[in-house]
C-alpha cells in the first residue's frame, strides 16, 4: 500500500475516540476485599494498600490545523496491509458529507498516480490499490447523491458525480492494463484522448490487438486502424 495518505481537510475538526483499559481484572475484587476489611470489627483496617487507580477509558483526538497534526496523523498510519473499511470508517467521522466525496475523489486520483511509474514496483498489489479504488469511487458518489444542495451548488455536485462514473470507467482499463502487466498511467492522464490514443498505438506495437481493440471501444476511440493492422498482422 502506498506509504502516504492525504490529510483530511485542515480546517475541519476531526474526533477520533477509542477505548483502552489498562485495568487489572483484579481491581474489582480488591475495592471488595477492602471494603470488608474496613467494615469488620476483628480486623484493624489497613493503612498500607496501594491506591486504586482511577482508568479514564476514553481517549480524544483532534487535529487543530498544526504542525502536531502530522504527528497524530503518523499514529493511524499503516505501511502495509491497506484496509478498506478502515478507511471508510475514519471518513464517516467527518462532519460534511458533501465535502468528504471530494475528498474521496482526490484520494482516488493521488492513489492512481502512485501507481503510474515507468517500472513496476514489485511490492505493490497493483490488483488490491485499483479495487480500493473502485470502492472509494462508489462511496464518493453515493456521498455525493445524497446531500440536498441549492442551485449554486447543483452543478458542481451533478459534474463531481459525473467523474465518478468516468473514473469508474477507467479503473476498469488500468484493471485491463495492470493484467495485461503493462504500465498504468494515471487517472487524470486517462481523460486526455492523446494519453489513449498512446496507449492504442503502444498495444498496436507490441501486437496485442484484442487489448487494444478493447480500450478504443471502451473510450470511443476509431478501430479502423487496429483492424487493418490486425489483418495485416495475420
Amino acid at each position: 500500500m502506498v506509504n502516504d495518505t492525504p490529510s483530511i481537510l485542515e480546517g475541519d475538526s476531526l474526533d477520533f475516540s477509542s477505548s483502552f483499559s489498562t485495568a487489572s481484572p483484579f481491581l474489582k475484587a480488591n475495592k471488595s476485599n477492602r471494603r470488608l476489611t474496613t467494615e469488620s470489627p476483628q480486623k484493624p483496617e489497613r493503612n498500607d494498600l496501594p491506591p486504586i487507580p482511577i482508568v479514564n477509558d476514553q481517549v480524544q483526538y483532534q487535529l487543530f490545523g498544526t504542525a502536531n497534526d502530522e504527528v497524530l496523523r503518523n499514529d493511524f498510519h499503516y505501511d502495509q496491509s491497506p484496509s478498506i473499511s478502515l478507511c471508510l470508517s475514519l471518513i464517516e467521522l467527518h462532519s460534511d458529507q458533501y465535502q468528504c466525496g471530494k475528498l474521496l475523489i482526490e484520494l482516488c486520483e493521488y492513489l492512481s498516480e502512485q501507481l503510474s511509474t515507468k517500472q513496476r514496483n514489485m511490492e505493490i498489489d497493483y490488483g488490491l490499490v485499483l479495487s480500493i479504488i473502485k470502492n472509494l469511487l462508489f462511496t464518493a458518489k453515493m456521498k455525493l447523491m445524497t446531500i440536498i444542495l441549492n442551485d449554486e451548488q447543483m452543478a458542481e455536485q451533478q459534474k463531481l458525480i459525473a467523474s465518478c462514473d468516468l473514473y469508474n470507467n477507467r479503473v476498469d482499463i488500468l484493471n485491463r492494463l495492470n493484467m495485461a502487466n503493462c504500465s498504468l498511467p494515471a487517472l487524470n492522464d486517462l481523460l486526455q484522448p492523446d494519453t489513449l490514443r498512446k496507449i492504442r498505438n503502444q498495444l498496436l506495437d507490441d501486437e496485442r490487438y484484442q487489448l487494444a481493440m478493447d480500450i478504443s471501444t471502451k473510450c470511443n476511440l476509431d478501430t479502423q486502424t487496429i483492424w487493418f493492422q490486425w489483418g495485416m498482422g495475420t
